[in-house]
Order: structure tokens, then C-alpha cells, then sequence
């Protein structure tokens, strides 16, 4: 991880926007090496720094410090003017594609702080980007670029020696380049004890607390509240955090119906917190707004900070612990932490820090800087097409290192075999108890943090009808079991993910606690019964959503994706849950009783258990605990298994949108299903559609970007979905190019540049999938669940390698003709549009 202490903040006037681009421009040199070494890389601009990182097997090491001492002696190496243009126009255009856009966080900024202040002023690339030039970026990287303003950190299975004997190998202009600001600050001494946490003191509140209102590329209104808070001199103050997340409880136990969770941008100039409401079409954004600060008041006289700060930093705490096992976090936190205060000792430090946050400070804190005089306020609206003037024509979902002036050469088997590196999960320790449940160990090494605990279940919606049963049976029922596993007393938490499926029970424990982790597991599964009031609450919980389904059943929204699922999936078997309400709420408690009898059978779950513990002890703790869990066998009459869905014909449906200024497309198809031996080429063929889906964005200026979402569960369903807003006037034309594409990829395959260049990046993306210690336990249950074998992964890169464009065509054949569409627009415009292009009858 590297970190330069220069952002957007630092942009000279006139050139905002310019930090950002220099981190595009600094992978243009050394991009095409870091993926032919299997690396994933990536870069983020803040207001206060710009923050670099590589991934790569740890044999690369010699490699990946090459790259970076190259990269960092010249960070515009092999930039031309030509290619400077490209690459800001890039910078341009994908913001779009963000989650909270620059633009619209950066008139946050503006109105949040006084002027004169470093965030009051536009810190997102836009129009006077187009006046800079690489002159200008060569002057930033002179200023900022400098060794002295460079932090580094190497985290991995590593020796220091070696690390400082590959940095004796750089360039003597990047080791001895004299410095052009201020002389390097020397490292301060190892600190003894980390200082207390203090409560800072609120910036001063905003002049301009009115509602402002923004036209910006989006496809739906929201309005957001934020506050200014102070700044952030360590790069994650215990105190801000802690604050957020009482700020969060607070809000969280207001009965305001909107889920609203703050969130918090921080910098070493000042800080943010914000809550961002989507609107209704029929919402007005006043009366949002008063219910939004209403409910900030009513939370900020409550008493729920004083009563679960205690309860924050220790969560805080475990959390940050766990998170200490994630290498790529690990590295990202110690090199931003170092770079702001000159320690290395983020952990230790932030623990001790925690450990004094004051519960009343927290309180008062929050009351001063969380009020409605200090909220500032914008209304975010869809703008009308083609009326940003910063949207030129260029690619917006853009990749560091731009793959098209990439070599084909070195892609070949061989090389991937080389790079792509199996995880031996087919070899790990594997048991199976007396009650039938089979058990995986996954090893970790000695002394990590962490420990895990991850049990799933072999039932979820896609396996029983009526839709949703599986999912309302497992959380409306309960344990009758004691509950003594000490869980939080050992820093423990349990996670619940129930999904279309299967349900999992994951319960983290820090190592030496795996008997808790087993314990709280083992109370969860064993003794499941429905909850007394599980039948009257889904009746009241369906009635409501029947209600609420009819109020906006005339919506297009509405209109739209009923008509979508009920075309791709006509027999009920994947989509929404809502379209099985009716059925759902007939169900009986004895028909309830059946689904989650047949969701808790030992004899078809998969435990897998992470620790550091010698196999032997494992297996001996895991029979100990989860050996108890005897349930019954699961009466197999009643319940009805759904049945592999059948295949639609093509239908283009036009819904007439409330803003015909705007159109949205839907388009998705049924492809063959995925097996062990056609996973590789599913997940190829995502990422050639998504490349080309992008080319639509690419060449009109005036869409928000497609989404492109591949589906796929065990009973043979399987679907590749692209879905974007646009300008209207390009809407038939993108269905059209999107059933041209599919038909070329159904009738000759790929091309063999995206073929290629795809395989590789998916080679390099497999290597990240298993960079935590996570990784081998999701892998294991994902595994699962698709009724796959653990040898699905372990075989991976073979089978990637070995993939050819023709089984990318034959996963197509099913597809092509055969589409469901769903275009929302000004129905009368784009059906005359489409009836022109021939696609529509």
C-alpha cells in the first residue's frame, strides 16, 4: 500500500479534479505489468491523500517492488500528450458510475464549510479538468510525489531484510532525490502509550442551512442532510467512529418509518457525516426533510448514547481485531495511519484509544455537532438528458491501465496455469459426525486473531414453494436451547445471512474462543421451533404488503418489474417474493412447521470451522458441540419442491414513465446452466458482456452506465441480466445493440481479444477471491450451496485455462431471441423507435 499525502484538496484552482487524474496517469506505466504478475491494483482519491495497492502471491514479491519502485521514480512514464486526453476525459465521465458522486459530495463540501476553507471548494473532476494539460500534471507530481510526502507499507509473509534489500535496489534518483518542500520530518520515537481520546470541538455551523437543489445524471431524486464535523488528524479518530455509530443506534430507534444510517467522510481538513433518502415520485422533499431532522432532534434527547457507548467500542474493538486478519485491510489501515501520524502501531493504538472514549463525551458530542442548525441540506435531482456539460464521450466503468493497448502475447494456457493458483480446498480436513453432519476444517496459522465458525443450512426459496416460505420459516422461528455460549463476554458475534439459497449461521470468536463459537452455533440449529405469533405476523406482514403492492401497483417501477420476472421466470421460480404473497399467507403453522423441519436436518449441512487449533482438538471440540444437534427427520409429504423453469420466448415490454425526460432498459436471458465444469466460462462471459455493455456508455454520453448481473442457482436456473438508465433517444438503439451482441456471441463466440484479455483478468480476480482467511470458508459454503464440490476451486484454473470461445457460444445458444425486455420511457416515442429498428411488433 502507498500512500502520497496529496488529494483533491490540494488541486490547484482552476484544475480540480487534477490529483485524481494523476492517479489514472500513474498506472499507465506499469498497469500492463502488474496484471501479467497477477496482481489486482487499485487506487482511491481523498480530499487529504491518494492511496495506492497492489495484491499479488507472495513470490511476486521481488516483482511488484520493481513495479513500484519504477512506478514511484516516474510516476508519468510513457504518458503522452495523447494519451493525457484520453485519460481525463475518462476522469471526466466515471463519476457517474459512483456510488455517491464527487460532484454531489463536493456541493455538500462548499455548503458545509466556510469559504476560505479547503473543503469549501469543488474537489470533483468537471469542466476546468478540460483545462489542464500534462504539463500541469507533470508541476503536481514535482510538488506532491516527492519522498519525503510518500508512505509504503509491505504486508504479507515477508522478511523486512528482504523488503529493504529490494528497496536498496531502486532508482538512487527516487532514494536520494532531494526534496522540493519543506525538509523530511524525521520519524518520531514509538510512542509508549497511545494519548486519550478526546472529544473534538465542532467546526463552526454553516452560514446557508436552506434546501439547495442539484440536477445532476441520475435516475431518481433523494434528498441529503449533512453536518460538518471536525477533522480527522489520525486517519480513523476512535471518537468520530464511535460517534457515528451511536448516531446510527439513535436513529435507528426513532419509529421515523425511512431507514436512514449516517455515514462519515472524514479528512485531515474536516469531516462529514450525511444521510442520503431516496424519494418517492409522490414524496415531497420539505416534508422529508422536517421528518429527517425531527427525528435527528428526538435521537439527540434520547439516552441511547450514554447507554450503548460501552457496548460501540467494544464492538468497535472486536470488529477492528477481526479485521486485522484481512491482509489487504490490514495494509490499507497501517498505511494510512502511519502516513498521518508517523506510528505504525495502529492497532495498539486505536485499541487504547477506544478503551477511553467517554460514553458522556460521545452524548454531547453528538448533541453539538448532529442538530437541525448545523444540517445542511440538497435535493438531488434527475437532470435532463444531455445537460451535463462535463459528459464527453468516453469510457465510463474504466480500468486502471486501459486493456486496449494491451499485449496478447504471455496470455496464453501456460501462463495462466502459472499465475492462476488453486487453494487446495479438495485436501482439507474433512469429517462427518454421528448425526450425519459433515464438517470441514480450514487451518489457520498459529496465533492468528481470529476464529470461525460457519454452518449452512440445505433448504432456501429457490427449493420450496410457495416463494419466500424457506426464508419466513427460518426467521420466524426460535431455539427452545439454553442460551450460555459467553459470547459477547469473549468479543464474539454472530452473523445471519438468509438468501434465495440457503440460510447460514457464521459466528467469529478471536482465537482461543472456538468452543464459544461452537457453543453459540450449536445453540442456534439445535431445538428450532416457529415462534408462537410467526403464522399471525406473516398474515399482518402479507396483508400490509398485498396493501402497499396495490397502492403502487399502477407505478411504472411497479409495472416494470412484475412484468420482468413474470417473463423471465412465468412459472414463479426465482424474482421477487411479493409475487407469491397470497400463497405464502395461506400457509398453516404445520405446513410452516414441515418447511423448517426440513431446513434444520443435520445429515444435508455443511459446518466449516476456521482456527488454528491442531486438527485433532478441532474435530474433538466440533463433536463435542455440534455433535448434540439430533433433530428428527424432516416429513418429506407437504412440501412442494419446485420444479426447473421453464424457458420464455422473446417480449420487449414498454411501461410509460411519470419523467419521460428519462428512459431505463432491462433486458436479461436464460442461459444453460452453470456446472463445476462451466463456471470459469459463466463467469467469462459476464465480464465480455459487461466490457461491451460499457461501449454502449462509451459511445453516447448521455446514459448513467449499465449494470450487467449474472444469476444462476442448482435447479438448472440461470440468467446474464444488462439494466442501465439512458437518454430516451438511444433507447431502442441500445436494446438493438444489446440483441446483436448476444446474437454474435451465440452464433461465433467472442472475439479473441475480449476473450482473452477477460480470461486473464479473471485469473487475477480468482487470486483476490482467496487473499483473506474468509475466503476458503465462503468459497467452501458458495460451493455448497450450488451443490458443487470443494474440487469446484481446486480445479478453477485449469478449467479457466483450458476454457475455449466456443463454450462461451454454447452458454449463449438458449439466449439469443429470446429475451425479456422491460423499457420505461414515454411509451408512444420508444415504441415507434423500436417498431423503426424492426424489434418490436
Amino acid at each position: 500500500a502507498v500512500v502520497v499525502g496529496a488529494g483533491s484538496a490540494d488541486d490547484p484552482a482552476g484544475q480540480e479534479g487534477l490529483a485524481h487524474l494523476v492517479e489514472h496517469l500513474a498506472y499507465r506505466a506499469v498497469g500492463d505489468r502488474l496484471k501479467r504478475a497477477g496482481a489486482s491494483f487499485n487506487a482511491t482519491t481523498e480530499p487529504d491523500r491518494t492511496t495506492y495497492f497492489e495484491l499479488a502471491h507472495r513470490d511476486r514479491l521481488e516483482e511488484l517492488m520493481a513495479i513500484e519502485g519504477a512506478r514511484l521514480a516516474a510516476p508519468l512514464a510513457e504518458v503522452t500528450p495523447e494519451l493525457f486526453d484520453v485519460e481525463r476525459d475518462v476522469v471526466r465521465n466515471e463519476q457517474r458510475e459512483r456510488e455517491h458522486d464527487p460532484r454531489i459530495m463536493s456541493h455538500l463540501f462548499q455548503r458545509a464549510f466556510p469559504n476560505g476553507h479547503a473543503l469549501a471548494r469543488s474537489l470533483a473532476p468537471g469542466p476546468p479538468l478540460g483545462q489542464t494539460s500534462l504539463g500541469s500534471a507533470t508541476a503536481f507530481v514535482g510538488r506532491h510525489y516527492r519522498p519525503d510526502n510518500i508512505t509504503i507499507v509491505v504486508a504479507g509473509d515477508v522478511q523486512p531484510e528482504a523488503v529493504l534489500r529490494l528497496v536498496e535496489t531502486w532508482s538512487a534518483a527516487l532514494i536520494d532525490a532531494p526534496t522540493q518542500g519543506p525538509p523530511p520530518r524525521p520519524l518520531p520515537t514509538p510512542q509508549a502509550q497511545a494519548p486519550k481520546a478526546v472529544a473534538p470541538t465542532p467546526p463552526p455551523p454553516p452560514t446557508d442551512t436552506t434546501m439547495a437543489r442539484l440536477k445532476m445524471p441520475v435516475p431518481d431524486r433523494s434528498i441529503l442532510v449533512a453536518w460538518p464535523a471536525p477533522a480527522d488528524a489520525r486517519a480513523g479518530d476512535p471518537f468520530l467512529l464511535v460517534s457515528q455509530s451511536a448516531l446510527t443506534i439513535q436513529l435507528g430507534v426513532q419509529s421515523w418509518t425511512r431507514s436512514v444510517r449516517p455515514i462519515l467522510i472524514s479528512s485531515k481538513h474536516g469531516s462529514l457525516f450525511f444521510v442520503e433518502i431516496p424519494l418517492d415520485d409522490d414524496d415531497e422533499p420539505e416534508k422529508v426533510r422536517e421528518d429527517v431532522l425531527d427525528s435527528v432532534v428526538h435521537a439527540r434527547g434520547s439516552s441511547v448514547a450514554r447507554e450503548y457507548t460501552n457496548v460501540l467500542t467494544g464492538f468497535a474493538a472486536t470488529s477492528l481485531m477481526r479485521g486485522s486478519s484481512n491482509l489487504l485491510s490490514t495494509a490499507l489501515s497501517v498505511s494510512k495511519y502511519l502516513a498521518a501520524t508517523g506510528q505504525a502501531s495502529y492497532y495498539r493504538d486505536t485499541l487504547s484509544q477506544l478503551g477511553s472514549v467517554d460514553a458522556i463525551e460521545v452524548s454531547r458530542f453528538v448533541y453539538a455537532t448532529v442538530n437541525r442548525e448545523r444540517a445542511v441540506t440538497l435535493l438531488v435531482e434527475p437532470e435532463t438528458p444531455g445537460g451535463d456539460p462535463t459528459d464527453a464521450a468516453g469510457p465510463v466503468k474504466h480500468e486502471l491501465a486501459g486493456a486496449d493497448a494491451t499485449s496478447l502475447v504471455g496470455m496464453g494456457r501456460d501462463e495462466i496455469l502459472q499465475m492462476v493458483r488453486g487453494p487446495r480446498l479438495g485436501t482439507l480436513p474433512r469429517f462427518r459426525l454421528d448425526n450425519g453432519l459433515e464438517t470441514v476444517l480450514v487451518p489457520l496459522a498459529k496465533d492468528t486473531a481470529v476464529a470461525a465458525v460457519a454452518i449452512q443450512l440445505p433448504l432456501g426459496n429457490v427449493h420450496i414453494a410457495p416463494y419466500g416460505a424457506a426464508s419466513f420459516a427460518f426467521n420466524y422461528s426460535r431455539t427452545d436451547c439454553e442460551y450460555e455460549d459467553g459470547l459477547r463476554d469473549v468479543g464474539g458475534r454472530v452473523m445471519i445471512e438468509v438468501s434465495d439459497l440457503a440460510p447460514r449461521i457464521a459466528v467469529q470468536v478471536f482465537s482461543g474462543n472456538v468452543a464459544n463459537a461452537l457453543a453459540a452455533a450449536n445453540n442456534r440449529v439445535r431445538c428450532r421451533r416457529l415462534r408462537w405469533d410467526a403464522v399471525e405476523r406473516l398474515r399482518h406482514e402479507s396483508d400490509a404488503a398485498i396493501k402497499a403492492r396495490e397502492k403502487n401497483a399502477k407505478k411504472p417501477a411497479v409495472i416494470a418489474r412484475a412484468e420482468f420476472w413474470a417473463h423471465l421466470y412465468p412459472d414463479r421460480a426465482f424474482g421477487p417474493s411479493d409475487r407469491d404473497r397470497a400463497a405464502l399467507r395461506a400457509l398453516n403453522e404445520e405446513e410452516f412447521e414441515r418447511v423448517l423441519s426440513a431446513q434444520f436436518q443435520p445429515d444435508k449441512t455443511l459446518a466449516v470451522v476456521a482456527t488454528d487449533l491442531p486438527p485433532a482438538d478441532a474435530r474433538q471440540l466440533v463433536a463435542a458441540h455440534l455433535g448434540l444437534w439430533r433433530e428428527p427427520p424432516a416429513a418429506a409429504s407437504g412440501l412442494v419442491t419446485v420444479a426447473a423453469p421453464s424457458q420464455p420466448g422473446r417480449r420487449i415490454t414498454v411501461v410509460q414513465a411519470e419523467r419521460p425526460q428519462q428512459a431505463s432498459v432491462r433486458i436479461a436471458c436464460r442461459l444453460r446452466p452453470v456446472t463445476e465444469a462451466s463456471l470459469p466460462a459463466h463467469e467469462v462471459l459476464e465480464s465480455i458482456v459487461e466490457r461491451e455493455a460499457n461501449q454502449v456508455r462509451a459511445s453516447w454520453g448521455a446514459t448513467y452506465g449499465f449494470h450487467v448481473n449474472m444469476m444462476y442457482s442448482p435447479r438448472g436456473i440461470a440468467h446474464l441480466e444488462v439494466a442501465g438508465a439512458l437518454d430516451p433517444k438511444r433507447a431502442a438503439d441500445a436494446v438493438a445493440r444489446v440483441f446483436k451482441f448476444f446474437a454474435q456471441l451465440a452464433s461465433a463466440g467472442p472475439d479473441i481479444r475480449s476473450f482473452m484479455l477477460k480470461r486473464w483478468d479473471l485469473g487475477r480476480a480468482f487470486n483476490l477471491r482467496f487473499a483473506a482467511p474468509e475466503s476458503a470458508a465462503d468459497a467452501l459454503l458458495d460451493a455448497h450451496a450450488q451443490g458443487f464440490t470443494p474440487a469446484v476451486w481446486d480445479e478453477y484454473p485449469t478449467r479457466l485455462a483450458d476454457l475455449s470461445r466456443t463454450a462461451i457460444r454454447e452458454l449463449l445458444e438458449p439466449c439469443a431471441g429470446r429475451e425479456s425486455v422491460v423499457v420505461i420511457g414515454d411509451k408512444p416515442t420508444l415504441e415507434r423507435d423500436l417498431r423503426g429498428l424492426g424489434i418490436l411488433q
